[in-house]
């Protein structure tokens, strides 16, 4: 679950910051068409299989729904009469970003990578049991009980 929890805080990181930038439509496109599956046979090439590979791969593919929802919220707000009357009294880019922006992005954002965390939960343990997550200690060759030998 930590580790779920800190893949989701990373996505919706990256996706805001994405999400703000001006010319995200091309890059999103090409990188939600990609299932987080896959992306987690490409890292465990590179990486061997761990929980770090794992994270890395859904953070690879996870981040697009957060960046697609801020482009979107950006996109509403800054055709807002507000925002029109802010810029003709002079508002700056950052005044906007501060007063505007952030307080229209903040909220929905954060809560929907909530709503989105048992999903992340479910992809982790979906490479685990494909061999691509964390594995398992190596058994050792004592008995299960104490007290009892194997023969």
């Amino acid at each position: 679950m930590g580790v779920a929890l800190a893949v989701t805080a990373v996505c919706t990181l990256i996706g805001l910051l994405l999400g703000m930038a001006a010319q995200v439509g091309a890059v999103l496109t090409l990188v939600s068409t990609r299932p987080a599956v896959l992306a987690g046979l490409l890292t465990t090439a590179v990486t061997g299989p761990s929980a770090s590979g794992a994270a890395l791969a859904v953070c690879m593919a996870g981040w697009t729904p957060y960046a697609a929802r801020a482009a979107a919220l950006l996109e509403h707000e800054r055709a807002r009469g507000h925002m029109l009357a802010s810029v003709s009294f002079g508002a700056g880019p950052g005044y906007l970003l501060r007063h505007h922006l952030l307080p229209a992005v903040l909220p929905p954002v954060p809560r929907n990578a909530l709503l989105r965390l048992p999903t992340t939960v479910l992809v982790l343990a979906s490479l685990g049991f494909l061999g691509l997550g964390e594995q398992r200690p190596p058994r050792s060759g004592a008995a299960c009980c104490p007290g009892t030998s194997r023969t």
